[in-house]
């Protein structure tokens, strides 16, 4: 038990919250920190086994991430800087932009990473089935809008807080969106003069070309959509040095994900593990190519 509770603290040392812990283990943190001290009255048993499945569990984790890099570094793609030149381009005209591609391209990693270098950006990712007045709540907290009620309090709150602010509004997964939270976007920029940018598949496009029925009037006022093409084998070549070594030539890994980044991180991921398992060693060139053949065919990802 002494020595549980020592891993535990030297655990918690490294900046873990005792709380997050706790919820991590389904029980509260006053049960936590009573246990820790030895002034717990319930069963002290079930406790300490919750803390050893939990640091078992955070020791395979470190063990895991520290043999397999688990992402990629930043990488400048060609996805990346068309994204950011759609956004700057709605952001100084105060324009309403739309920005589509193909799942799994890094428009939500592109997108995030221009709201952390700039704050001011507010930046909303709906879901499917979200209701209009659950957007405007989510577009309001993401605004810095203190403020509850109808959807009219909502978009009244939102012009008045936004008028001649020069911020712009990105929302991803923009296929989400219902058509009145759409429409409420549209006069929002007309209000305010704020961009906006809706980013998502390339079926969102499609949809507000062929029902211009139901969406001219948002249709009409967008500017030239950003398609985004796949990634190169420039951009691939680049992201694979971040997380591997060199072992097979870059067309290999570009020709296993067919230009999708999503794809290439598991391809990488799976074929890094597999060649370890099977011993296959990171000179032999030959091995790797096979392993990365199998592993994308495992997948069976299916291209356009």
């Amino acid at each position: 038990m002494a020595n549980l509770k020592e891993r535990l603290e030297t655990h918690l040392a490294c900046g873990v919250s005792q709380e997050s812990v706790a919820r991590a283990m389904g029980i509260t943190g006053g049960v936590l920190s009573a246990w820790r001290k030895g002034r717990y009255s319930g069963d002290n048993e079930r406790v300490a086994k919750l803390v050893e499945e939990y640091l078992r569990r955070q020791e395979d984790v470190t063990r895991e991430l520290s043999a397999f890099k688990k992402d990629f570094d930043f990488v400048s793609t060609s996805v990346f800087r068309d994204i950011e030149t759609g956004v700057r381009l709605a952001d100084l005209r105060g324009e309403i932009r739309v920005i589509v591609g193909a799942s799994g391209l890094g428009k939500t990693t592109a997108l995030k990473r221009l709201k952390a270098s700039n704050e001011t950006i507010v930046f909303v990712e709906p879901y499917r089935g979200i209701r209009n007045n659950r957007f405007m709540d989510k577009l309001a907290r993401a605004a810095g809008v203190q403020v509850k009620g109808s959807f009219g309090d909502y978009f009244e709150a939102l012009v008045e807080h936004l008028s001649g602010s020069g911020r712009t509004i990105i929302v991803d997964e923009a296929e989400n969106l219902p058509l009145q939270a759409l429409d409420a976007l549209r006069r929002i920029n007309d209000f305010t003069g704020c961009g906006v940018v809706l980013c998502g598949m390339t079926s969102f496009l499609v949809n507000l070309k062929a029902y211009q029925r139901d969406y001219g009037y948002i249709y009409n006022r967008t500017s030239i959509p950003v398609v985004l093409r796949p990634l190169t084998g420039e951009d691939v070549e680049a992201m694979t040095a971040t997380m591997i070594e060199r072992i097979v030539a870059p067309h290999i890994w570009h020709d296993a994900c067919h230009g999708v980044g999503r794809d290439l991180r598991m391809i990488v991921q799976e074929t890094m593990r597999v060649a370890d398992l099977n011993n296959v060693p990171a000179t032999d060139t030959n091995g790797y190519a096979k392993v990365i053949k199998t592993v994308t065919a495992q997948l069976g990802r299916i291209y356009a």
